[in-house]
């Protein structure tokens, strides 16, 4: 009998992938020497494989959960915070700060030993060591000197399409322009404000490729929420709606393996903070990290993408007060489905000129010279909602200043220790949580029928519109008409489905 194959951990990883690009699992049977059920359970428990992969040492062959895995997790997260900041951690360090985090969990068994920090150091391929700090500042000629001589080497050998940048922003996703005076310079780090607004991490390539949005919130399940299966953005939350590093590191490594399943691999430029940590074993995205101090200048989302993407998204909201203040029946009310509705659609009309633009006037491209004010949809017609609104409240403020109104809220910051503990233990709780309701005037969604849907395009004026109307030319007839015939199929499948139901149950009776 042959040898028994025992595969490492990156053993493993390197054969999900192949199969992950449809390679034959007959031919890597045959390759390793392995029956057809030691492949298929590989494949089985691939999402296990993948988190040990990322979390654990590539030789490792079987998977030990570690003694006191909470202290672990708090000391995992603090390291990677001082981590980002570049401050040097020193064995005998993460020894007494292990033993803090014990004695503020209550663990008064636990005594951090030389050995234990040996296997934690192990277990996350963690290397203590001196490391070199950044300045505090950065001059313009700092600036040019990086975008000249150190971005042309990190972005050797990748195409427009793969060169991505990303930042987070916050959004008062609530806020009419009637209130903008109340807000204005709010940093929002808490309280009362903090329950209206939301952190929306954005993403786009040099080649004008958008990301799918993240949304972070207050509410794990917001009642809102209820009965929809499924939101058009990414959701995640904590207490404060910021990104966090736990966050931060989900969402690459889930962005790493869909890349790694196209076959794709990226660069990813972000600004250096403690919620973008450095993140080991990413196999087909590369971080790269901004000198600090200089977002402002040479972050190609900074220079105009987030603000066509709020400007739109405010214009949707007047857009939604205006017709709601007119029709009676219907008082103006948003919740944060309203929120991400209104940003998914505002985030569809960015387009990738305006974001090839930006990253252009930060140095990424060929020109030196863009028009920094040239924004997407500067039609007249635009403004009409806000000019219809002004009208009726003399106290609306300039487009100007409601477009920017939170552009200084805070979307992420240095945790306390108490605070590293608080997210910690929040992450693990997060998965017996019951529905959480937000202090929010919101009705639960009544779930429309196949034929509600079916009556809104057939038996309204919407199907006619579309082919008689003034505006037709611009409107996609096509997919109207595979929507109705998507429905159609849809309600047959049910309605067979039913009756075959109702003819077994007269068999058995």
């Amino acid at each position: 009998m042959a040898p028994r194959h025992t595969f490492t951990v990156k053993e493993k990883v390197d054969i999900i992938s192949r199969l992950e690009n449809d390679e034959n699992n007959v031919d890597l049977c045959k390759q390793f020497g392995v029956s057809h059920s030691t492949i298929s359970t590989m494949w089985k428990n691939r999402a296990k494989i993948m988190q040990c992969f990322e979390s654990k040492s590539l030789k490792i062959k079987k998977n030990r959960n570690p003694t006191h895995q909470d202290i672990e997790n708090v000391l995992l997260v603090w390291f990677k915070a001082q981590r980002s900041q570049n401050v040097p951690i020193s064995g005998p360090l993460l020894q007494e700060k292990a033993n803090h985090f014990a004695r503020q969990l209550g663990k008064t068994d636990f005594k951090c030993s030389e050995s234990w920090i040996y296997r934690f150091r192990q277990r996350h391929d963690i290397v203590v060591g001196k490391v070199c700090g950044e300045a505090a500042s950065v001059s313009q000629n700092d600036c040019d000197n990086w975008l000249r001589t150190v971005l042309p080497k990190l972005t050797e050998g990748y195409t427009d399409s793969q060169i991505w940048n990303a930042d987070e922003t916050g959004l008062f996703f609530k806020l009419t322009p009637d209130r903008t005076l109340k807000f204005k310079g709010e940093k929002c780090t808490g309280g009362k404000l903090s329950k209206d607004r939301i952190t929306v991490p954005v993403a786009s390539s040099m080649e004008g490729e958008k990301r799918k949005l993240l949304v972070i919130g207050k509410a794990k399940k917001p009642r809102c929420f209820k009965n929809v299966k499924t939101l058009p953005v990414d959701y995640e939350a904590n207490k404060k709606a910021w990104m966090t590093s736990e966050i931060f590191e989900k969402v690459l490594r889930k962005w790493d393996s869909e890349l790694r399943r196209h076959n794709k691999k990226i660069i990813l430029i972000i600004d250096n903070c403690p919620a973008h940590p450095h993140i080991q074993k990413l196999t087909n995205i590369k971080l790269a990290f901004l000198p600090p101090n200089t977002t402002s200048v040479i972050q190609p989302i900074d220079q105009g993408i987030i603000k066509t993407l709020k400007s739109h998204c405010r214009k949707l909201l007047v857009e939604k007060m205006v017709n709601d203040n007119e029709n009676s029946s219907t008082p103006f009310a948003v919740n944060i489905l309203d929120g991400i509705e209104m940003l998914t659609t505002a985030w569809a009309r960015v387009t990738a000129d305006t974001i090839k633009k930006c990253f252009s006037h930060a140095g990424f491209g060929k020109f030196s010279t863009i028009n920094t004010n040239d924004e997407d949809s500067d039609d007249e017609m635009d403004n009409l909602p806000l000019a219809r609104l002004s009208s009726a409240e003399p106290t609306v403020t300039d487009w100007e200043t409601y477009v920017n109104i939170d552009d200084q809220v805070i979307t992420t910051d240095n945790l306390t220790d108490n605070e590293i503990i608080d997210s910690v233990l929040q992450t693990q709780e997060q998965e017996h949580e019951e529905e959480e309701h937000e202090e929010e005037d919101c009705n639960v969604n009544k779930i429309p029928t196949i034929r509600d849907a079916l009556c809104a395009i057939t038996r309204t004026t919407l199907k006619k519109y579309c082919l008689f109307g003034e505006a037709s030319n611009n409107l996609d007839v096509e997919g109207i008409m595979k929507m109705e015939y998507t429905l159609q199929r849809a309600q047959k499948s049910k309605l067979k489905q039913c009756t075959i139901t109702r003819f077994f149950n007269k068999s058995l009776v």
